[in-house]
């Protein structure tokens, strides 16, 4: 399983860019993980799998969005790319682990980010759709260990390095 992005690191070094009830002092859910990304920044699959939706349209709170599923320890899971400012891969494709799949923007409620607030918003479920709270998604800690406050370098497969 590798990183989504070349480096990871939450956005700001803030709890409340990480998974669970870590917002308005504990009171409401934030589902993934906000990761520091100036826009344009690569977007890599995480894992094998299949693209099961691409949302070109920027009329959610996600704004444009990427979902990737993807096999660990013999269960379907999805991958969840959220504030996407463009897409290289559509619905049916298949993907190897570091393939470049798209590319970070500022869409949805990170519309009009300043530089410094850019960020992919990034998640773990389930299934595919999962509604509000926490129900259905999974803590990328679960993959990755302990929320990347300091950054983490990708250390992927080669195929990163030759794009």
């Amino acid at each position: 399983m590798i990183f989504p992005l070349r480096e990871l690191r939450i956005l700001s070094s803030s709890r409340g860019n990480t998974f669970g009830m870590v917002r308005k002092k504990g009171t409401k859910a934030h589902q993934g993980w906000d990761l520091e990304a100036r826009n344009n920044s690569l977007l890599y699959a995480v894992a094998e799998g299949e693209i099961v939706n691409v949302d070109r349209t920027d009329n959610t709170s996600y704004g444009c969005s990427i979902t990737l599923r993807f096999q660990y320890n013999g269960y379907d899971y999805y991958a969840f790319y959220a504030h996407i400012n463009s897409s290289l891969v559509s619905k049916y494709d298949w993907v190897d682990e570091g393939a470049v799949i798209g590319f970070s923007g500022s869409t949805g409620n990170a519309r009009g980010s300043k530089s410094w607030e850019q960020h992919l918003h990034f998640e773990f479920r389930e299934k595919y759709s999962c509604g509000k709270g926490l129900a259905g998604r999974v803590d990328p800690k679960f993959f990755y260990g302990e929320p990347p406050y300091h950054w983490v370098s990708q250390p992927g497969p080669e195929v990163l390095e030759s794009y």
